[in-house]
């Protein structure tokens, strides 16, 4: 693979990862506020459950199937100095099995499958947690800041957080 084609996968890539880590952020403030925001519940269900949905779609694009073009396993850095492929250097730093990151994997894909990008009749498993999603999203982009130079998005998504919560407790009961 080409480092002309790593480059472009990154371009689609990029953005991709900062929107999970967004609409991660929101779905997780949402979900902490959820007993004080004013207005519709019905409303604030939505607007959480789309933020949830959305996470995992975009997730999804960057972990799930490899048959997607902008998977993580597209980019390649083989030729640098002291390369680690990311699936090694995320186990170890999370300090996962490779058979406890699949069961997990399979959890978040499936719901994708069958619930969130697409509804399998009779479907009726919850909804995953996404705490090793998010660490995982944010391995990957320490992974990748050892390749090549990017933008922070962890300083990005601090940003966010510190904007969102303003206007999260905007939405709350006086």
């Amino acid at each position: 693979m080409s480092k002309h084609k790593t480059d472009d996968i990154l371009i689609r890539q990029v953005p991709i990862l900062r929107d999970f880590l967004y609409h991660y952020a929101t779905y997780k403030e949402l979900i902490h506020n959820e007993n004080n925001l004013s207005g519709s519940k019905l409303f604030w269900k939505f607007t959480t459950d789309a933020h949830l949905l959305t996470s995992v779609n975009y997730w999804c694009m960057v972990f799930g199937s490899t048959s997607n073009p902008t998977h993580y396993s597209k980019v390649d850095f083989t030729e640098e100095y002291n390369y680690v492929p990311f699936k090694e250097y995320f186990l170890e730093v999370l300090n996962m099995t490779h058979e406890d990151y699949t069961k997990y994997w399979l959890k978040i894909k499936g719901f994708r499958d069958k619930f969130s990008a697409h509804r399998e009749i009779g479907y009726k498993e919850p909804a995953p947690y996404l705490d090793i999603a998010h660490k995982v999203a944010l391995h990957y982009v320490s992974w990748l800041e050892k390749y090549i130079t990017m933008s922070s998005l962890e300083m990005m998504v601090e940003q966010y957080q510190e904007e969102l919560q303003p206007m999260i407790e905007s939405f709350k009961v006086k």
